[in-house]
């Protein structure tokens, strides 16, 4: 299986756009806006925080703050430089934590908060659907597509089974070591599977900065254990796989209403390397919880 590694430049890319934001904000605060007021958008967006931070906090998923950094372009390309190699399979402890990149800690203190598992969320427009109920079985159907296309590109066998709101994509792929699937009533615990669950929406205001407007989605929103959705991978013992990689894909499948938030030490590379911060993925594009000093409220 071959995707582009893309994540390394993405990342820089993200910190350093926020970056040139710095100015703007500053500009404002200028023009007489208090310090403690927050910097915001005629749409509603925290000009003071992430891309991710607003996508998060729009979904209710309130419990990840930013990390700032000083020195936003230095420490923007040694972030850059730290990604590339872990995804090459090189990993410094160390290194993470001097850059103050590595959260996992931090994380670890939340127990069983929202935030310390993975979750899709999305905004699906009213037209898509007639009901929560149709929207509900829709995003399973765009999810579980999402995933297939994905297993289609890599050229790795599958099959699905559904049961109410959950999908579940069996597969096979010899570059992972996951085992070919010889019967579908009974896959095998060293099957490799991707499990898809979709909790019921709720028809509400989306943020203006979301949609361009004011109106009303369809929104799945991580706002309790029992209501998450999430796609996830699950592997057998003896199998390995590039996840990074392989939730970026999914990410590029999936309608442009949706939104996948990578929490830290949830994913892995190939060589079985956790990324140690959160992240979210928006049609493969990486989006990091991270701001530059400066720019902070």
């Amino acid at each position: 299986m071959r995707y582009i590694t893309r994540l390394s430049a993405l990342l820089f890319l993200s910190v350093t756009a926020v970056s040139g934001l710095s100015g703007c904000a500053s500009n404002g605060a200028s023009n007489g806006a208090s310090s403690d007021t927050p910097m915001m958008s005629e749409q509603g967006y925290r000009l003071d925080r992430s891309g991710a931070w607003n996508q998060a906090n729009a979904a209710g998923l309130t419990g990840v703050e930013d990390l700032t950094i000083s020195g936003s372009t230095r420490r923007s390309t040694a972030v850059a430089m730290a990604m590339s190699q872990i995804n090459q399979g090189h990993y410094n402890a160390i290194t993470w934590q001097a850059m103050g990149v590595d959260r996992t800690k931090e994380f670890q203190t939340k127990g069983n908060a929202p935030e310390t598992k993975n979750h899709l969320f999305a905004w699906m427009p009213l037209d898509q659907a007639d009901s929560v109920s149709d929207a509900h079985k829709l995003l399973l159907t765009k999810a579980t597509e999402a995933v297939t296309r994905t297993m289609e590109r890599g050229q790795m066998p599958h099959f699905v089974k559904r049961d109410g709101s959950r999908a579940t994509i069996f597969f096979s792929a010899q570059d992972w070591k996951c085992p070919a699937v010889t019967s579908r009533d009974n896959p095998g615990a060293e099957s490799c599977r991707v499990t898809i669950h979709i909790a019921e929406p709720e028809k509400t205001l989306a943020p203006e900065f979301l949609i361009g407007q004011e109106g009303d989605r369809y929104a799945f929103t991580p706002n309790t254990a029992d209501a998450r959705s999430y796609i996830e991978l699950e592997l057998g013992e003896n199998s390995q796989a590039h996840e990074i990689q392989f939730y970026e894909a999914v990410s590029e499948e999936l309608p442009n209403y949706s939104f996948l938030y990578i929490a830290p030490g949830q994913v892995q590379n190939f060589a079985g390397v956790s990324i140690p911060f959160p992240y979210i993925l928006h049609l493969g594009n990486l989006m990091p919880f991270i701001i530059p000093e400066d720019l902070k409220g």
